[in-house]
């Protein structure tokens, strides 16, 4: 059999479309021929995203009240190559927009939660798209801990949600990352930097408490 796309084949499909892969055809149609084939899917949030580097994020919670990083990027516990902050908070704390952005995605109706790898896919989060392309996303919501729907348009520094423990969590906080996907769809976390009145912007540190000020 040979193939009119090179393979292996990546694609973006737009959301409830039915539309060709790619076509296979018998390369000799004197020889005996069969196929089979694999297949994987990603969420295609954040591709073709460029980070704003020169961007400072706000802290994701409200103005004048502090939280302790429990893990920075590249944690030991579980953030191995991934570029994300964890801040312990109690349950129910507010949860603001660290940056403006579209919500492209929800979920709020998870109740489970704890330090094992079977409680992840029962995780709630919010992901928002920023102006460049790439997702923020804020995990281990309560359940039904949403303020924002799909669609909405969210300011920096606005409620979005409230922290819980879905998800694989050994306690509440808040996990936040920003991305964006590669050509092969790949998801690539972003070593962000936070607004603290320089112009430089702060890396921020595990163990240490920081204040919003946003």
């Amino acid at each position: 059999m040979q193939a009119d796309e090179r393979l292996p084949f990546t694609a973006i499909f737009p959301p409830d479309a039915k539309m060709p892969a790619f076509n296979l055809s018998v390369a000799n149609p004197y020889r005996s021929w069969r196929y089979e084939y694999k297949f994987e899917w990603r969420g295609a949030e954040g591709y073709g995203g460029e980070h704003d580097d020169t961007y400072q994020y706000g802290m994701p919670y409200a103005t004048g009240t502090s939280h302790r990083v429990v893990q920075a990027f590249n944690g030991k516990f579980s953030h191995q190559g991934k570029n994300a902050i964890d801040w312990g908070m109690s349950e129910g704390t507010h949860i603001h927009a660290a940056r403006e952005g579209l919500v492209i995605y929800v979920e709020a109706s998870n109740n489970k939660g704890g330090p094992e790898e079977k409680f992840r896919e029962f995780v709630n989060y919010i992901l928002i798209r920023h102006p460049d392309g790439t997702i923020g996303g804020y995990y281990h919501l309560q359940q039904n801990g949403n303020a924002v729907q799909i669609g909405d348009r969210v300011a920096r520094g606005q409620l979005i949600g409230y922290s819980g423990s879905t998800g694989y969590a050994s306690g509440p906080h808040l996990h936040f990352e920003v991305y964006y996907r590669n050509k092969k769809v790949d998801k690539r976390t972003i070593p962000i930097r936070f607004d603290n009145g320089q112009a430089s912007g702060i890396l921020l540190q595990e163990g240490t408490r920081y204040r919003a000020s946003n």
